[in-house]
């Protein structure tokens, strides 16, 4: 066998486990998701310590969001909520938590969503970051604010 029949094989093998490689990575996590949804909340949906959002954010929460914990890395602030619902009110969450956003300043830059897994969106103005919303465990989802200041 010549050098580029070798070279043609070779590159099909590494696309062929790629793209089987990323197919298997997806139907984990969504596995990993829908357990997720089913499984019962105990101290996931406890608030840890007596978290507070910095006021250096200038942000409100929605009423309807509990703050579960915020965290500081660098120049990252990291807020989790939890909210009443279920997998297939993820869209209309992040749809209604990023119209909060802009109600408060800020331009929405994008969004993504696999719905009845994942919500995402981006946001720019005083701050960028994002909004990652998914299920936390039986009847409430989880919303993760990422601030990068």
């Amino acid at each position: 066998m010549s050098r580029l029949p070798k070279v043609l094989l070779a590159l099909v093998v590494v696309a062929a486990l790629g793209v089987g490689g990323f197919f298997v990575f997806e139907h984990f996590e969504k596995g990993a998701k829908v357990k997720d949804s089913k499984r019962g909340c105990g101290t996931l949906d406890t608030p840890k310590g007596s978290p507070t959002v910095p006021a250096s954010l200038g942000i409100t929460l929605p009423a309807f969001e509990q703050l579960n914990s915020v965290d500081t890395q660098g120049k990252t602030v990291i807020v989790d909520t939890s909210v009443a619902g279920g997998r297939d009110d993820l869209v209309r969450l992040r749809d209604t938590v990023l119209a909060d956003l802009v109600g408060q300043g800020f331009t929405k830059a994008g969004t993504d969503q696999e719905p009845t897994y994942e919500a995402e969106a981006s946001f720019k103005g005083r701050y960028t970051g994002s909004i990652k919303v998914k299920p936390l465990c039986t009847g409430r989802n989880e919303v993760r604010y990422t601030f990068r200041t």
